[in-house]
């Protein structure tokens, strides 16, 4: 039996919706999808929590460095279980300076969406 092809991110030249000065935008599962070649997920559950199943090369959000280490020219988006602590996250990152889209429905409506998944160990 043919092993089943795996889903893959289309073209990284996605345009994403533009923002107003402090607005933080909302991004559907299958907007993110798209764009995984162009933004930085960040996400922000606990490092347990990734353990269980998180987005392939997504980034842990650290609470001492205050996302420093992420570059200010690239779009993140932020995740977190079901959108609530991710979208705390997402603002806190606007006023940081960073353009920053919250994903609809959290990791949970991706992983329901049987999306590219993987245990994180960080």
């Amino acid at each position: 039996m043919p092993a089943k092809k795996k889903e893959q991110p289309k073209s990284p030249k996605v345009t994403l919706p533009a923002l107003a000065p402090g607005e933080v935008g909302k991004l559907t599962t299958a907007q993110v999808f798209e764009a995984l070649d162009a933004v930085l997920i960040v996400d922000g559950r606990s490092k347990g929590e990734r353990r269980l199943k998180g987005i392939i090369d997504s980034v842990m959000f650290n609470p001492k460095t205050k996302g420093n280490e992420f570059p200010k020219n690239r779009p993140i988006v932020t995740v977190s279980w079901f959108g609530l602590r991710s979208l705390v996250l997402a603002y806190a990152l606007r006023k940081r300076g960073f353009k920053v889209y919250d994903m609809e429905g959290g990791l949970f409506r991706w992983l329901w969406e049987k999306r590219p998944a993987a245990q994180l160990f960080d």
